[in-house]
């Protein structure tokens, strides 16, 4: 019996790992997309494929801009204040919400 218990541990050990390898892949050419991921077999008790919306490839763009160091901090500030503003929008409307 604790011969079956190891193995079967074992065996999803291997998935799991097969799994998170393809996903931390540093190459996102080679890594594993989203849908890959659901329909990998570690995910098959969770997965449904009937309830599973599809997205567009991530636009790589921005990471891929030739900027100096001064170009690259003015559009990380640029992102952190839009980011900051939509935190201060999301909690005043929360506040907003629950007052009336």
């Amino acid at each position: 019996m604790s011969v079956c218990v190891s193995l079967s541990v074992c065996v999803c050990v291997c998935v799991a790992v097969d799994l998170l390898e393809k996903m931390l892949n540093l190459d996102p050419d080679l890594r594993i997309t989203a849908e890959q991921a659901l329909a990998h077999p570690y995910m098959q008790q969770y997965a449904d494929p009937a309830d599973e919306p599809t997205s567009a490839p991530y636009d790589q763009s921005f990471e891929e801009q030739e900027l100096d160091i001064d170009a690259w901090k003015s559009q990380s500030l640029s992102c952190y204040t839009l980011a900051v503003e939509l935190i201060f929008f999301a909690f005043f409307m929360h506040l907003f919400i629950f007052v009336y």
